[in-house]
């Protein structure tokens, strides 16, 4: 086809257990390097002189994860099983992740242009010692993405970006809501909301001589929606199970401006 294109790549890697792992309380000389093996095929598919479709799978898999399965607090048989504290480093985990994505993009250096793009993927762990398969922390089912540019005369510019993605998992073993999370037999089953995100940015521009001078202003999370992200795990009551987590927000709608000279 004309103006298509199309790739693969296979790739593997290894990372060794950092100084602070082989050498704390937790870790041993013993610890395996972690080893991922990485797959990704795409297509690229021209549409006119402007506009072009990509669409890319990907596919990853990985053994000997070092975490500490013993370290949390979980619910096993109906009691409450306590984290350790000296619970050892473990090449314990396989994890295994697969997703696509589609991005329709139109380039313009005048007029109009932008991009919008569409993500999904599922990622999944296997703990051999704790016998559970569980989402990756920072398993992300649906993304979307779009960029808009605009120009409105040949020295204004604007822009804006909007991102749309499915809430990660709160690590650890808990069910319930935010507000009043408890202790849980399945691991990463608590979520938190959806991400919402929309910026806008406006460029002028002048030539003065060999001077060129840009005033910008932008406004990041306009719309202030609030999202959040993990902070801490504070323990937990013995008798409801009932978890004492800590989550800190993200920042809430920020304007600002400036001038940008070159020379």
């Amino acid at each position: 086809l004309p103006a298509s294109r199309l790739h693969a790549t296979v790739s593997e890697a290894a990372q060794y257990p950092d100084i602070a792992e082989w050498f704390s309380l937790f870790g041993s000389a013993a610890l395996l390097p972690q080893r991922a093996r990485h797959a990704v095929a795409g297509f690229d598919q021209g549409l006119g002189t402007r506009t072009r479709l990509r669409a890319e799978a990907w596919w990853r898999w990985e053994r000997d994860l070092l975490w500490r399965p013993q370290a949390e607090a979980r619910i096993d048989a109906g009691a409450i099983v306590p984290p350790r504290p000296d619970a050892p480093y473990e090449n314990s985990a396989r994890a295994q992740g697969r997703g696509w994505q589609l991005v329709l993009e139109r380039r313009s250096a005048n007029g109009f242009g932008g991009w919008f793009a569409y993500a999904w993927s599922r990622t999944e762990w296997r703990d051999g010692r704790l016998c559970r398969v569980f989402p990756s922390d920072f398993d992300q089912r649906h993304t979307v993405q779009a960029f808009v540019n605009w120009r409105l005369r040949a020295s204004v510019n604007l822009s804006g970006r909007a991102v749309y993605g499915t809430g990660l998992p709160v690590p650890g073993f808990f069910r319930g809501t935010l507000a009043a999370p408890f202790l849980n037999t399945e691991r990463n089953a608590l979520r938190f909301p959806d991400y919402r995100r929309a910026d806008a940015r406006v460029n002028k521009l002048w030539q003065r001589g060999r001077l060129r001078w840009t005033l910008f202003g932008e406004v990041i999370n306009f719309a202030n929606w609030r999202n959040q992200r993990f902070d801490a795990n504070n323990g937990f009551d013995a008798r409801t199970g009932r978890a004492r987590l800590s989550f800190l927000s993200m920042f809430p709608v920020l304007p600002s401006a400036g001038v940008l000279v070159e020379f």
